[in-house]
């Protein structure tokens, strides 16, 4: 946190889809820092254009029943409407609802619905 707040570029010209990448599994890899991690990096994030592997770590980690709101954040975030559909998108919504049953109208939720729908993927049990 020392080091993001007094070292990192304030300036987003440096942004990359890499650092967005790299930024996003450091915030997974953060456990139960997930909250903070994700709050003091959320403006650099950005959707991935292969977020395959971000989504199979957030699914693995545990993250989605521990901190559902941020969970579904960061799954709207890193999710672009141009990418494949990651593998584990559908059972993380699934567990996330399941964990908040109130996020299932959360305009997050209804737009990583729809973008399952989309790609023809059923609903979200």
């Amino acid at each position: 946190l020392p080091f993001w707040k007094n070292i990192w570029p304030k300036s987003r010209d440096t942004m990359t889809p890499g650092i967005a990448w790299e930024l996003a599994l450091m915030a997974i890899e953060a456990r139960s820092e997930f909250p903070v991690a994700l709050s003091t990096v959320k403006d650099w994030l950005s959707r991935i254009e292969d977020p395959e592997f971000a989504v199979y770590q957030l699914h693995e980690s545990g993250l989605l029943k521990e901190f559902p709101q941020e969970s579904l954040g960061f799954l709207n975030m890193v999710v672009s409407e141009t990418s494949a559909v990651p593998t584990e998108l559908k059972r993380c919504l699934e567990v996330v609802i399941e964990a908040d049953p109130n996020l299932i109208g959360d305009a997050r939720s209804k737009r990583l619905q729809e973008y399952l729908r989309r790609h023809g993927i059923g609903p979200v049990d």
